[in-house]
């Protein structure tokens, strides 16, 4: 990601697609931004939470039950199985089977959710998007831009 001043020196300009994309999760119920390594970015993260999450940001709850095979993942839209806490989930490294995405997406597991899932995400990058309008409106993109800038100047001094 480059990053160049602008004529005031408290203002950067970023694009926000690699920014976006390298910063920050979302779903319908939860946004993540997270820092990343790139110190000319964003400043060294005090947290051991890059140790414990393999992609730095918190993985998409499953659902999972037991089987006489042992444990299994269930189909999203069910009442089969249950949820399972982030340490377990870590530990049990069961990962569901998707077709259609390049990585699950967040809400993969949300019945109210589920049926959108296929218009919300993003078929280059395979970010999820909480609505269709951060996907397609440049308005949207504009407003996220500039305050992106803000909040990176903020972060920067």
């Amino acid at each position: 990601m480059m990053m160049v001043p602008s004529s005031s020196s408290s203002t950067w300009y970023v694009s926000i697609d690699d920014w976006y994309s390298k910063h920050v999760h979302e779903s319908q119920y939860l946004l993540q931004v997270l820092k990343c390594t790139n110190v000319e970015c964003c400043c060294s993260t005090r947290s051991s939470l890059r140790y414990l999450l393999p992609d730095w940001f918190l993985l998409p709850p499953i659902k999972i039950k037991q089987t006489s095979n042992g444990f299994v993942v269930s189909e999203p839209c069910t009442n089969d199985g249950i949820y399972i806490e982030l340490l377990a989930r870590l530990s049990l490294k069961l990962v569901p089977k998707i077709k259609d995405f390049i990585q699950i997406p967040y809400d993969w597991f949300c019945p109210s959710i589920h049926n959108k899932l296929i218009k919300r995400v993003c078929n280059e990058s395979g970010l999820y998007h909480n609505s269709n309008t951060t996907k397609t409106l440049p308005a949207v993109y504009n407003l996220r831009e500039l305050y992106l800038v803000e909040l990176v100047s903020y972060y920067v001094y």
